[in-house]
């Protein structure tokens, strides 16, 4: 593939000690500090995590959930599932009573999963003190952090929403509107949370003050959590589902997330030659649009909480389920498939590879967030149970305790002295932007950095599934573009390099002894940092 030259010139950045990529520049360069000092992947992602909740505290935050997954110097792979369930008093009852499952206030939320995240990773997989892990947060936190205008922007979006909760406006609309550009955005209270979680562990959150804060909160304002939802959290650690795909083999985070989505339009596509259809070509296209929308509707009718229901993994990966998904594509027409299951976009990502051979893949979010901030603790609160159903018999119906269907999801690329890790924001266009950056490594051959940076497309929007139009940057030509629209594709051309995510990927040559990082241009506040 010829390289874009519509975009000034960049490579992926590489290093013998450490590599991280993520959304802000903050957390990138919180990461590189924790690999210099001798830290693991895993302790570099928690410290950059940490960073991210105070510098994009919409899309991820204390109160929300995390997901690692990550591959050892030795190939031996794990995943943790950072992830919180509905409160005990959580029953499809009350929600049919309210009406829906809210979008905003205390019904919205589960219980927070990031912080026990954490803790799971690094007690499994971490070098140094956990406390060493959070300097820098709480640094941001109580030292401040500059406004930018991505920062402005995003904070004045969701102004309507937290001006309804006074601790949430106290602390990001002090006079009303959005901290101007330029401006120092302080979160002392968020500063003495960190202090806390550090000095006393993570129980400081889920068994402590902070938890009996949570609770009484809830409790004042119509909530359903009890101090024993948080002090019975526990995290889940699955094993990653993995398929083999043209020799390659990749992995991906086990339900409740829905990263099966992946390998069920890989293995659709296995049937078919993407390599000669060609990278740009509207063959190519049509075949991922449609095996994801193959992936989509498995995904609708199998998947919820394995805690609570049989998702049955090993049928949906089966070859003569890949074989059945691949026979349904018409190459020559598109389908009308889907149905509609609501999501939120608000989510961030990152990755980190150290000069052992770890490598890591991480993502967090509220779901959009509920708007709520626990007064007095800077804890921001996550909307996750409005990703559960109310149909009764859904796989992802709300229980008590169960957890729901998550967008968030990560994947790696496995060869022999070889891994890559994938990472993107994106609700449901996590699974779009992955599959295309899968494919454009494998089928393609491309070089990391130019896969990330080839023309991309997205169907429909973050927030729901069942808007199949296809919006489609202009990189791909004319032909192309008129080639999918004589399929029946309602395409939507968007300019260049305009469609949405934030890509990062990692590459550890662990045959070389060299890492790599590469990010996304397509976010101003994206960095990839080498050590």
């Amino acid at each position: 593939m010829t390289p874009d030259r519509s975009y000034p010139p960049h490579e992926a950045v590489a290093g013998t000690r450490g590599v991280a990529s993520s959304a802000h520049p903050y957390a990138t360069q919180a990461a590189i500090a924790v690999l210099a000092k001798g830290g693991s992947a895993v302790d570099a992602a928690i410290a950059a995590g940490a960073v991210l909740t105070v510098v994009s505290p919409w899309a991820g935050q204390l109160g929300g959930d995390c997901f690692f997954q990550v591959s050892e110097a030795d190939g031996s792979l794990g995943a943790v599932n950072g992830s919180g369930a509905a409160p005990a008093a959580a029953t499809l009852e009350h929600y049919q009573n309210v009406g829906e499952i809210p979008s905003s206030g205390w019904l919205a939320s589960s219980v927070p999963g990031m912080v026990d995240g954490w803790r799971v990773a690094h007690a499994r997989w971490g070098k140094l003190a956990w406390s060493a892990l959070f300097e820098a947060a709480t640094r941001y936190a109580d030292e401040g952090i500059v406004i930018t205008p991505s920062i402005n922007e995003r904070i004045t979006g969701q102004a309507e929403l937290w001006a309804r909760f006074p601790a949430t406006a106290s602390i990001f609309l002090s006079g009303g509107t959005a901290p101007p550009v330029g401006a120092i955005l302080r979160q002392p209270d968020l500063a003495e949370t960190f202090r806390a979680i550090a000095g006393e562990g993570p129980q400081a959150f889920y068994q402590g003050e902070i938890a009996r804060r949570i609770a009484e909160e809830s409790a004042r304002d119509g909530g359903l959590f009890a101090y024993d939802d948080l002090a019975g959290h526990t995290t889940p650690e699955p094993e990653p589902l993995r398929l083999d795909y043209r020799g390659t083999t990749i992995t991906v985070q086990a339900p409740v997330t829905q990263g099966i989505i992946v390998l069920m339009a890989l293995g659709a596509l296995g049937e078919h030659d993407l390599a000669t259809a060609g990278p740009l070509s509207a063959d190519k296209v049509h075949l991922q649009v449609e095996a994801i929308k193959q992936g989509f509707a498995d995904r609708i009718s199998h998947l919820g909480d394995p805690a609570f229901v049989d998702v049955p993994v090993d049928e949906l990966l089966s070859a003569e389920a890949n074989r059945g998904r691949a026979r349904a594509i018409n190459p020559a027409r598109r389908s009308a498939i889907l149905s509609g299951v609501p999501a939120h976009a608000d989510t961030t990502s990152l990755v980190t590879a150290d000069g052992d051979g770890q490598v890591v893949a991480y993502i967090h979010s509220l779901y959009a967030g509920s708007g709520v901030v626990v007064p007095g603790t800077g804890i921001m609160m996550n909307n996750r149970l409005m990703g559960f159903s109310l149909e009764p018999d859904s796989p992802n119906v709300i229980e008590p305790g169960k957890r729901p269907v998550h967008t968030l999801n990560t994947v790696m690329l496995h060869r022999p002295g070889e891994v890559y890790a994938i990472c993107t924001p994106g609700a449901n266009l996590q699974v779009q932007h992955n599959l295309q950056v899968a494919t454009n490594l494998i089928d393609f051959g491309m070089e990391m950095q130019a896969a990330v940076d080839a023309p991309r497309w997205s169907m429909g929007d973050q927030m729901t599934i069942g808007d199949d139009v296809l919006h489609i940057e202009d990189r791909f030509g004319e032909a192309t573009i008129d080639g999918l629209r004589e399929r029946g594709h309602q395409v939507d051309v968007a300019q260049a390099w305009a469609i949405g995510g934030g890509i990062q990927v990692a590459r550890a040559d662990r045959n070389a002894g060299t890492i790599w990082a590469a990010r996304d241009p397509r976010r101003a506040s994206n960095l990839a940092a080498a050590l």
